[in-house]
Parts: structure tokens; C-alpha cells; sequence
């Protein structure tokens, strides 16, 4: 049996079904599948920009964890 013909004859199975709880599970199952599945893409200019990060990086370039908590803190502090 082809795979086209298993799925027509689970297709028709599923019509036959009233068991919500089943239905939510087949519904759970295929959430994860596709889940499972996704990719992310990133746009050429996005990937550029994460590339120059990376060798900046090895480069070592980089910015410290210390640092960049001293930068953000300089956001944070409300106006007077």
C-alpha cells in the first residue's frame, strides 16, 4: 500500500471517529510533529549581521557579560 493510499484510508478512519479524546490526541501528536519540524530562516541581511557578530567573536572582539550589563544598567535608570 502506497503512502498516498494509507492516508486516504486513515483520512476516511478519521471520519468514522467521535472520540474527542482521541481527536485531541492525533491533534497533540501532529502539533509536535510540525513543531518538531520548523526552521528557522533568516533574511540575508539578518545572516550578515550574525556572521560579523561570530567573527568578531573569535576574533576576540567581543563584549563582556559584565560589560554589557554595565550598558543595559545605563538604560535602565530612570530620568529625573
Amino acid at each position: 500500500m502506497t503512502l498516498i493510499e494509507r492516508k486516504q484510508q486513515l483520512i476516511q478512519r478519521l471520519e468514522t471517529v467521535f472520540d474527542e479524546h482521541l481527536i485531541n490526541e492525533i491533534e497533540q501528536l501532529l502539533d509536535q510533529k510540525e513543531q518538531e519540524n520548523e526552521v528557522l530562516y533568516f533574511s540575508s541581511e539578518l545572516k550578515g549581521k550574525i556572521d560579523r557578530a561570530l567573527e568578531r567573536m573569535k576574533a576576540g572582539k567581543g563584549v563582556s557579560d559584565d560589560d554589557m550589563k554595565k550598558r543595559f544598567a545605563k538604560w535602565l535608570v530612570p530620568e529625573q
